[in-house]
């Protein structure tokens, strides 16, 4: 589900998942802050039921949100989690260790850097606006060619067998050029092959 990352602090690795999701482990928070093992389950307890104070407001971390159970390969009794960045900053903060301040700000670099790059860039913010007038278009295409083809059935008596043919005159393109661009589904739904757009370019 996780792939390691290249970059790591000490003996601190940070997982990105499918989505992009950076996250550590909370067995392995726990070593690199070198806190006391025997402690591990009551801090981890205590850790999930704390509060917080979250960029959306202060709350206890939300579990598949802030945290998630992570799965052990073998048949271990110790619980494990995989945890946001943002909420292994603030438990290495509020941790008695000595090496919280580094884990923390290190941890909080990671956080800016996941904000710069969720951020869209001036040619990626124009590129979105053509797809949106683009999609616009073809919305506005579909919602009048089912709305032409319903009005050509209803004057021609539910046959719309000339359809195509009329259609092509009136847009001024060929009935091949049409049937490859749609399609006439079995209960008379029009249906648009619409293009795809790459907003990268």
């Amino acid at each position: 589900m996780y792939r390691i990352n290249a970059f790591r602090l000490m003996e601190l690795q940070v997982f990105i998942s499918k989505r992009g999701t950076k996250v550590v482990t909370a067995t392995n928070l726990y070593q690199a802050l070198e806190l006391p093992n025997q402690h591990y389950a009551m801090s981890m307890q205590k850790w999930l039921e704390d509060i917080y104070e979250f960029g959306d407001g202060i709350r206890k971390p939300i579990k598949m949100q802030d945290f998630a159970p992570r799965k052990l390969a073998d048949s271990s009794i110790l619980e494990d989690y995989y945890l946001s960045i943002e909420l292994a900053k603030m438990i290495s903060l509020r941790s008695k260790s000595k090496m919280k301040l580094r884990f923390a700000k290190w941890l909080q670099a990671q956080e800016e850097r996941i904000e710069e790059t969720e951020q869209l860039s001036k040619d990626q913010v124009l590129a979105v606006l053509d797809l949106v007038k683009a999609m616009g278009l073809i919305s506005c295409q579909e919602a009048c060619e089912k709305r032409h083809l319903r009005i050509y059935e209803e004057r021609n008596g539910g046959d719309a067998s000339n359809w195509w043919k009329h259609r092509a005159e009136v847009l001024g393109y060929s009935v091949d050029a049409l049937r490859e661009n749609a399609a006439i589904g079995p209960s008379n739904e029009w249906q648009i092959t619409a293009p795809v757009v790459d907003a990268d370019g």
